[in-house]
């Protein structure tokens, strides 16, 4: 199953991290964007077993890796502000998948 991405469009002055969300809850790979970006946080609500997530700077492939996340670190808030500029990769596999929130600009 692909992520399920929102963009958001706030009223008045917003104050966030980044304006679009990626929800991943599956072991799969995600091209969130070709291009720069940026993460702002990464929201893991479900630790899964054995559950990796890994994030590329990358338009197309799995390499130049540039933060990861395994389930033994377990659930919370991690905030980033990490840019990229080739691309937006993220790369969940393991044993049971667990659910993360991406929010990304």
């Amino acid at each position: 199953m692909a992520a399920s991405t929102k963009e958001t469009g706030g009223v008045g002055t917003e104050v966030s991290t980044g304006d679009v969300t990626s929800v991943i809850t599956a072991n799969e790979t995600n091209q969130l964007r070709v291009g720069k970006a940026k993460i702002g946080q990464v929201i893991v609500w479900g630790a899964g077993t054995a559950w990796v997530l890994d994030v590329y700077d990358n338009a197309s492939a799995n390499s130049s890796p540039v933060w990861q996340w395994v389930t033994a670190n377990g659930a919370g808030i991690f905030a980033l502000q990490l840019p990229v500029r080739d691309g937006l990769r993220v790369v969940t596999s393991g044993t049971t998948p667990g659910s993360i929130t991406i929010v990304w600009t």
